[in-house]
């Protein structure tokens, strides 16, 4: 296959993403490129909006901040910048985006500009009807809009397994610890799932925390998800044999199909 043709069905594939708005910006922010994605979620056409700034997209606080500066120095001195913010539609409705920027160096060659990836936050779960996982033919359906309250010390994971549970089409509750996972367990209705680290400071672990959630909801299904070895784990007490544990780290075709079996069980 030549160049020519590289180029062509990458333009097609960028251009078969009706969800995700992506675009190639140059060092300074400005928009070279615009595809059929960004089109549909911003509302702007390519002739519209190419050469001017991606700050055109920031609501107008969040550009006197300087956010998108900030958010291309991220990139450039981290590779990478992912953020969740507002964004303003050509017709001046704003909404709650994904933003991945992800700085571009040729080989050889200082940083030529960026990349950038928007999704909307708020459509992550229309967006996803069906995930395949666990090899060819396993399907795994969308869940509706089931709940299920994440406990993790780490806000970073806990930022990154909402937004997969969500684009999965659940409705993730986050929680750092034990107690402010009974909090929660105390005054939202109807949750679904528990999926909890199982090592975590503060005097309550994961065990710990699924013995006092059942005494609040009888009948609440658990999913553990732990760094150490189930074995281990098992071996020092802190969970029962046959526990179903989800290691880390993990991939979100495992994270979904766990949280289906574990739903189904």
């Amino acid at each position: 296959m030549n160049d020519i043709d590289r180029g062509g069905l990458l333009e097609l594939f960028v251009d078969s993403l009706p969800d995700h708005a992506m675009c190639l910006l140059d060092v300074d922010g400005k928009i070279l490129s615009w595809n059929a994605g960004a089109s549909r979620i911003m509302g702007y056409s390519a002739d519209e909006i190419v050469g001017r700034n991606l700050s055109s997209l920031y609501t107008a606080e969040d550009a006197a901040a300087a956010k998108p500066a900030t958010s291309r120095e991220q990139a450039r001195l981290h590779g990478r910048h992912e953020e969740v913010g507002r964004r303003v539609r050509q017709n001046g409705t704003a909404f709650d985006a994904r933003s991945t920027l992800i700085a571009l160096h040729p080989a050889g060659k200082p940083m030529s500009g960026y990349g950038i990836l928007i999704r909307e936050a708020a459509g992550l779960a229309r967006t996803a009807p069906t995930l395949a996982a666990g090899g060819p033919g396993k399907v795994i359906p969308l869940p509706g809009r089931k709940k299920i309250l994440v406990v993790d010390d780490n806000a970073e994971i806990l930022e990154t397994v909402a937004v997969q549970l969500t684009n999965l089409g659940y409705k993730a509750i986050v929680a750092p610890d034990g107690a402010a996972a009974l909090d929660i367990l105390s005054s939202v209705g109807d949750i679904d799932l528990l999926l909890t680290d199982v090592v975590m400071p503060g005097g309550m672990n994961g065990s710990q925390l699924a013995v006092e959630a059942r005494r609040l909801r009888p009948g609440l299904k658990v999913l553990f998800t732990s760094g150490y070895f189930e074995v281990a784990l098992v071996r020092d007490g802190t969970l029962d044999a046959g526990t179903q544990v989800l290691a880390k780290p993990y991939r979100k075709h495992q994270l979904a199909q766990s949280v289906s079996e574990a739903l189904s069980s």
